[in-house]
């Protein structure tokens, strides 16, 4: 094996209905969605610039949710991107 490996994730996060119905639900409620780590500084300038702007957000703080992962998983499959900031305009 390589250096850095790969991380194996289960399938059953991933492609939850259930989530991915969360996902699209929050992401058609609000302007702009941003699904977040409270701790993740990339995190805190997305939502500093959305503040500087005066454009209300809706955040989710993933890293406070006891189903962050799987919501994590499940953007990754709808956006693309399982990194976070994940940002998502409507």
């Amino acid at each position: 094996m390589g250096s850095g490996g790969s991380k194996i994730i289960s399938t059953a996060k991933m492609g939850n209905p259930e989530v991915q119905q969360f996902i699209k639900a929050a992401i058609t409620q609000d302007k702009v969605v941003i699904f977040s780590k409270s701790y993740c500084p990339y995190c805190k300038l997305a939502k500093d610039v959305f503040n500087k702007v005066k454009q209300p957000f809706k955040v989710f703080e993933l890293d406070q949710q006891d189903d962050g992962d799987t919501i994590q998983d499940n953007l990754a499959q709808i956006t693309g991107f399982r990194t976070v900031s994940n940002t998502i305009f409507s």
